[in-house]
């Protein structure tokens, strides 16, 4: 299969937020939209990567990095019916700047189009072959930042964070040269329809 599109890795970036969730502070029965305004929701951390180098990918606070390195760029994310309104709401927080973002790409769906799967792990199944472990997102539940750094498990969580986002720049270099440009049209028409709502 040849490629019908030429990746400019320079235009792109991974962004993968990790938030605080528990039972009631959750996504599940709601909007992200919503979510993002529950008193406890927290973007404490976050997962980027713009290229498949050693020092392309980094995983930490939002406050510590230099987003004007990816000023100007398009976003990546597994799921960005999620990542986008976290990073609105981040904004919002004063937990990074308002960097400027040409627009947004969405993985899942991506991998939705060649029948792969939605989740990280099944995509990655699915065109590498790999399998993932979300141990440490199930860790997750319930826990601050504090609770984390207490209990000596920071080191660990950020690189977890930086591992996704690392994943999903493989995928996308993967999926993006093959995925219709009707279809990547089609899919953002969609997802925006959806955060008008009706």
């Amino acid at each position: 299969m040849q490629s019908r599109r030429k990746f400019l890795k320079d235009q792109f970036f991974v962004i993968d937020w990790e938030t605080y969730y528990d039972k009631d502070c959750t996504i599940k029965g709601t909007t992200a939209w919503e979510y993002c305004k529950h008193p406890l929701f927290d973007p404490y951390l976050v997962g980027l990567c713009w290229g498949d180098g050693e020092d392309e990918s980094w995983a930490g606070d939002p406050l510590e990095f230099d987003w004007g390195r990816l000023e100007g760029r398009y976003a990546i994310a597994h799921n960005r019916g999620f990542d986008y309104p976290v990073t609105l709401r981040a904004i919002e927080m004063g937990r990074m700047p308002d960097i400027n973002i040409k627009g947004w790409y969405d993985t899942s769906a991506m991998s939705c189009y060649f029948q792969l799967g939605r989740s990280l792990q099944d995509a990655m199944r699915g065109v590498f072959g790999e399998d993932m472990s979300k141990d440490v997102r199930d860790y997750m539940k319930g826990k601050t930042w504090e609770n984390i750094v207490m209990e000596g498990r920071a080191d660990e969580v950020i690189a977890y964070a930086k591992t996704d986002a690392v994943l999903e720049w493989r995928l996308f270099e993967q999926l993006y040269p093959y995925i219709p440009q009707k279809e990547l049209d089609l899919e953002d028409l969609t997802i925006r329809m959806g955060e008008r709502g009706l």
